[in-house]
């Protein structure tokens, strides 16, 4: 997105004391999470970085796209796929696929924490790092009972800066070579209470709706329409 990030550092809030590190990442997760209800309007660079396999030191895709964020609405670009939600639909575009999935609204819950807060229970260790500004919290899963062996997140000043994960799932390189990716995802150029127009959140330039029909506009003529809208 390239935003400038104008908002200052903010004080760290004060958590009560915790015994283990099960319990540091739980508050801290909950921290999170409350950052992101507190702030529902806000704006943020999102890069996409794929790792061949866990040792990697390079990436071998980098994708920089952003994410906007207004209560109900959203929009966000990044990896050849866009989404835009307003109060009436949700509308994804796959450029890859030639694609456009038109959805009913959903809900979001915008609490990045909650999900990772339910993962802990399948964790084998946790180990957290809580200085000052900045929290790192490291998780290892058990064996094949989530996803992702390993999960490392990086949070600054309440707000997500990466999600760095280690998947579990392996894969065959061109090369024939079984291996397991890594991936980094990070979040930066943050800015709160942004005021967004109307038009960030608008799909009449994507397609437009007659009685029952969905038609695509000029730009996007040549792909294929899915409607999953439910009654």
């Amino acid at each position: 997105m390239g935003y400038v990030n104008t908002v200052g550092p903010k004080s760290k809030t004060v958590l009560p004391a915790v015994t283990n590190d099960l319990e540091k990442a739980e508050r801290i997760l909950v921290d999170l999470n409350s950052y992101y209800v507190e702030h529902p309007n806000y704006a943020a660079t999102v890069t996409h970085a794929l790792y061949s396999n866990y040792n990697a030191q390079t990436a071998d895709e980098t994708y920089t796209g952003y994410y906007r964020h207004n209560k109900l609405k959203e929009h966000s670009v990044l990896m050849g796929i866009e989404t835009i939600q307003n109060e009436q639909l949700r509308v994804v575009i796959d450029t890859n696929s030639k694609l456009v999935m038109v959805h009913n609204t959903i809900p979001m819950a915008n609490n990045p924490g909650i999900e990772i807060i339910s993962a802990l229970k399948l964790c084998s260790s946790i180990r957290v790092n809580d200085k000052g500004t900045k929290s790192t919290i490291e998780l290892d899963f058990q064996d094949n009972q989530y996803p992702l062996s390993k999960m490392v997140i990086d949070i600054v000043d309440h707000r997500l800066a990466v999600l760095e994960m280690w998947h579990n799932e392996a894969i065959t390189n061109e090369n024939g070579e079984i291996i397991k990716p890594r991936t980094k995802v990070s979040y930066t150029d943050y800015q709160e209470n942004k005021k967004f127009t109307a038009k960030e959140f608008a799909i009449g330039q994507i397609v437009e709706f007659k009685n029952s029909a969905i038609t695509p506009k000029a730009e996007f003529s040549l792909y294929r329409i899915m409607d999953l809208r439910t009654k």
